[in-house]
């Protein structure tokens, strides 16, 4: 194959990816179907002011090692991020602090012999809910070891599934597969590793 075919066919690659990224993992309503939902401050763990502190401290990263794979193929580049909440939406979205729904989700504490939190799970109690279960685990310091979020979408026309993991230390992951009545199942995911 020529060097122009197999450069059009990477820079189609990626642009297919990042198409289905932002269409299935990044809509404002991602949380739910209760998009008019107000914000509020103590029900659950704060995914979003967590999130937007993990953007201030990765802001000082010069690039980071992405790789997608779409349907079995992949490609992996550096890349410079300029914009780490815009990066980081699909966790930031993926809050469920809002008001109503305190009682939509069921909340358990792991917490080890010295009484210290280990791990929090939250399990949609509403099926309607586009977050579907929360997972934060914690080191024996007491910070965030890792973030496990299920999200799942389902229509006439579309079901959507999404699984992201973030570890502070190492990276994350965004999982994305789609089917319909229709069309093959279809799969997704972008791992990002720091440098």
């Amino acid at each position: 194959m020529n060097p122009y075919k197999m450069s059009r066919m990477n820079c189609g690659f990626a642009s297919v990816a990042l198409i289905i990224l932002l269409f299935c993992g990044c809509s404002a309503s991602e949380t739910g179907s209760d998009e008019n939902s107000v914000r509020k401050t103590a029900a659950f763990f704060d995914l979003d002011d967590w999130f937007q502190n993990e953007a201030k401290r990765l802001s000082v990263l010069d690039s980071v090692i992405r790789t997608i794979t779409l349907d079995g193929r992949s490609e992996t580049n550096s890349v410079a991020i300029a914009d780490w909440k815009q990066e980081l939406r699909p966790f930031i979205y993926s809050d469920i602090n809002r008001a109503g729904w305190a009682d939509r989700y069921a909340g358990d504490t792991i917490l080890s012999l010295e009484k210290k939190i280990r791990a929090i799970h939250y399990q949609a109690l509403d099926e309607k809910l586009r977050v579907r279960e929360i997972e934060i685990q914690f080191g024996v310091e007491g910070k965030v070891r890792r973030i496990e979020i299920a999200k799942k979408r389902k229509s006439l026309i579309v079901e959507n599934e999404q699984q992201l993991t973030y570890i502070p230390e190492e990276g994350y992951s965004l999982m994305n597969s789609q089917s319909t009545p229709i069309s093959n199942k279809q799969e997704m995911k972008i791992s990002v590793k720091w440098e």
